[in-house]
């Protein structure tokens, strides 16, 4: 509930953290700069500093001599940030290889492991495998539920909740769909996060869209942009804006449409990402001369 205040803090130390890291990214091991990488991700997450953080993750992955106990959680990082960038195939590998590193030594049943498998579901469902992010979310959601005494499970499964209700709606499984979807409303009233609800009301809009039910995509949708503008989560600000625009062309409102195409392109261009850049360009241009 007090995450905006923690965000505007972690803005205002932001030179001491980059400090911080580069003494961290200096030493002989790589696990404080983990430590604090741990600490900081969601911050980079949340805020949409994506650049910055794929900066940092790529200069730790280059270099050598890491220790195997590592790895996993780096990998687990720096494919998370290749995901924000719209690097999928990238993400795709790294999180294979952290969560078979997870699985490897022991450590198939933890916390990290089910993080781990719940962004590789992430990002097969970027690369259009319904099937297998389902399968994925499905792990994550049963070792959430198992850990519910951990700290941070019963968010874990809010945050992978709206994300297995879309991958199984794509599936045509609506029973389970719905049933996600309804977990996932009561649970962030629960935990009264403002992202997470931004987020999650992004992934319901985006179902009923497919459905059909217009009105409820953009009350959703419409929903999810203020928590997004409130948190300051321009990425995903980004993709409701693209939702609200195809929501407003296809109700022949084309004036709507592309302003909020031409939002979704400057906040991408400034973000530096290039694969929603030119999804939104593509939307914004379509049907023109």
């Amino acid at each position: 509930p007090h995450q905006a205040d923690a965000l505007r803090l972690l803005t205002a130390e932001a030179d001491n953290l980059t400090t911080a890291l580069e003494y961290a990214l200096a030493r002989p091991t790589l696990d404080e700069f983990l430590r604090l990488v741990d600490a900081i991700h969601w911050y980079w997450r949340m805020d949409s500093h994506v650049a910055e953080a794929s900066t940092w993750m790529e200069r730790a992955i280059a270099q050598e001599g890491r220790a195997p106990s590592d790895e996993a959680r780096l990998l687990y990082h720096a494919g998370h940030f290749a995901w924000m960038r719209g690097e999928f195939e990238l993400a795709r590998r790294r999180h294979a290889a952290a969560l078979a590193l997870y699985r490897d030594d022991g450590r198939g049943d933890t916390l990290d492991a089910a993080i781990a498998a719940e962004h590789l579901g992430m990002t097969m469902g970027q690369l259009n495998d319904a099937a297998a992010a389902a399968a994925l979310f499905d792990e994550a959601q049963a070792r959430f539920r198992a850990l519910d005494t951990t700290p941070w499970a019963k968010w874990w499964l809010a945050f992978d909740l709206s994300k297995s209700a879309m991958a199984h709606h794509a599936l045509g499984d609506r029973a389970i769909a719905d049933a996600a979807a309804t977990e996932h409303l009561r649970l962030v009233n629960e935990l009264g996060d403002r992202w997470l609800l931004g987020l999650g009301r992004l992934h319901l809009a985006d179902m009923a869209w497919l459905d059909g039910d217009y009105s409820r995509a953009r009350q959703l949708a419409e929903e999810g942009l203020a928590a997004q503008r409130a948190t300051g989560h321009v990425h995903s600000a980004g993709q409701t804006l693209l939702l609200l625009g195809e929501i407003a062309r296809r109700e022949g409102d084309e004036t709507a449409a592309r302003a909020r195409f031409a939002e979704a392109l400057a906040l991408y261009n400034e973000l530096g990402h290039p694969v929603y850049a030119a999804e939104a360009r593509a939307l914004l241009t379509e049907g023109q001369p």
